[in-house]
């Protein structure tokens, strides 16, 4: 019989899949924001998030191997 390992995580991509945002998200980011009292609009946010999230590292996920 093989013995199973416990896994010590668990990656799920939910977005799209399992939830959708009820707003879009450059929508949610300037509403948090103007909470806190910073004036930005949906569509300076928009291209900055994609620019931000094009520029970072790839993300790199150990095996445990």
């Amino acid at each position: 019989m093989t013995t199973l390992s416990r896994p010590r995580g668990l990656l799920i991509d939910a977005m799209g899949t399992l939830l959708e945002p009820a707003a879009p998200v450059a929508v949610t980011y300037a509403r948090k924001a103007a909470a806190v009292g910073i004036t930005v609009s949906p569509e300076q946010i928009g291209p900055a998030f994609h620019a931000a999230y094009r520029a970072a590292p790839p993300w790199r996920f150990r095996t445990g191997r």
